[in-house]
């Protein structure tokens, strides 16, 4: 019986020492599907690395058990096929690899103004994923982060990003909305590939690079503007699709690419032109000399019965004050009735 006793006793006493040492790496919730596990790092802080819960919904905590957490460790939300949205509270700087991989039903992320890294894989998967704001401050967005969020219809990354990796936002086909930032961005090899939806994109005046095949199969981009006269573009005929009209500056990179893969080119540069018909300030119709009818042109075009070109406009304004108004009219009329002894 002594043995027995003694054998319980040491099993009492190997439980409440496992119990006491698993208090500093997991954390329950007040429901209790939901658990959260966490490790110490180096600095102090915390850095989640399970969750498992039923729970649709789920506001990560900024601290657990007196440890901020910083980092979303890698795997923490792997495949949690349940979760729908997820809150990240404003003290995370960095979500790992495979963070929330395959979240399938996951349509709503609100990211923090902390964030800093989103790395290798951390949303890839998320078939619901509508849309993507990433905050300021985050600098970079690493390789396939955001592959395969089909349902994604809008993304915005800030100025602050200065990488988005290889395939970051690839095959996400229903992607129409995107707005780079003017920051110094190095956009990765495929890094839109196949987004099918995606038709109108500026890539800012600070812009370093586009890697080859960077919008690889976006067949419904029409209209691509690059800002940077000097940002690299990768010299491969399908770095950008060939349906494309691409806006640049005159003699700049993106001018050069357009011409060596016959791609339409449109210079930002370019100045309106002049008109080339010589006016005088009066003859409204351009017939050369300043009559009557000029005045009724006028009259004609303020009723909406004619239209002035832009040249006859320029010579309609007989008060010079920019505008074509009934007061430029009665200058004219001024003018033949010798009241007034130039236009």
């Amino acid at each position: 019986m002594k043995k027995i006793i003694s054998a319980f006793l040491s099993i009492a006493v190997l439980c409440s020492a496992f119990l006491s040492s698993s208090i500093l790496t997991s954390a329950e919730s007040a429901d209790s599907l939901s658990v959260l596990e966490y490790e110490v790092l180096d600095n102090g802080t915390a850095k989640i690395t399970k969750y498992d819960s039923l729970a649709a919904e789920y506001d990560i905590p900024f601290e657990i058990d007196g440890y901020t957490v910083t980092v979303i460790g890698d795997k923490a939300f792997y495949s949690c096929h349940n979760l729908k949205k997820v809150t990240i509270p404003n003290t995370v700087t960095a979500i790992g690899k495979r963070a929330f991989d395959t979240c399938q039903k996951l349509s709503t992320v609100e990211l923090p103004e902390s964030l800093i890294t989103i790395d290798y894989r951390a949303f890839a998967d998320c078939k619901v994923l509508s849309s993507i704001n990433i905050p300021n401050g985050v600098t970079t967005i690493a390789n396939n982060a955001f592959i395969r969020c089909q349902n994604m219809k809008s993304a915005t990354i800030p100025a602050t990003v200065t990488s988005i990796g290889n395939y970051a936002f690839s095959d996400c086909v229903n992607l129409e909305n995107l707005t780079i930032g003017n920051g110094e961005v190095t956009i990765g090899e495929y890094a839109f590939g196949w987004n099918l939806s995606l038709k109108n994109l500026t890539i800012g005046n600070n812009a370093k690079a586009i890697s080859n095949n960077a919008f690889y199969a976006c067949d419904a981009l029409m209209n691509l503007t690059i800002e940077n006269p000097q940002c690299a573009i990768y010299d491969g005929i399908n770095t950008i699709p060939d349906n494309a009209t691409i806006y640049g500056y005159a003699d700049s990179t993106a001018h050069s690419y357009a011409t060596k893969y016959e791609r339409s080119f449109v210079p930002l540069d370019q100045t309106p032109t002049k008109p080339t018909v010589e006016y005088k300030i009066g003859d409204t119709n351009l017939d050369g000399v300043v009559s009557i009818m000029d005045a009724t042109h006028i009259q004609r075009a303020l009723a909406l019965l004619e239209e002035l070109t832009p040249t006859q406009k320029l010579a309609a304004d007989a008060d010079r004050n920019g505008y074509v108004t009934v007061l430029d009219a009665t200058y004219i009329q001024m003018y033949l009735a010798n009241i007034i002894k130039e236009l």
